[in-house]
């Protein structure tokens, strides 16, 4: 995602992996988030090696960016595909 997104962006939850959960302590969004879901960005605290997104309905968690995309919608508000492609790593450093 951008780290530098206005609060109102809307993203999607791809998933996370235990290191990046660990990664500056961030709160793990496994137990609160659903993997595919749309939600909206309260905040971004942006810092030299890592940015922590906080999200509306969840403004006292700090979750990791790299765990998002940000989300655009057509005139019709259908979500529009990325033309990135988003590339997942497990936790042995496998890419899936």
């Amino acid at each position: 995602m951008n780290i530098n997104s206005e609060p109102g962006t809307m993203v999607k939850y791809l998933g996370t992996t235990d290191d990046q959960v660990r990664w500056a302590s961030h709160d793990d969004p496994r137990g609160f988030l659903n993997i595919g879901q749309l939600y909206v960005v309260d905040h971004i605290d942006i810092h030299s090696w890592h940015s922590e997104v906080y999200l509306v309905g969840f403004e006292d968690k700090d979750f990791n960016s790299v765990c998002f995309e940000e989300v655009k919608e057509d005139k019709n508000g259908r979500e529009e595909q990325s033309k990135l492609r988003t590339v997942r790593i497990n936790d042995s450093g496998a890419v899936r």
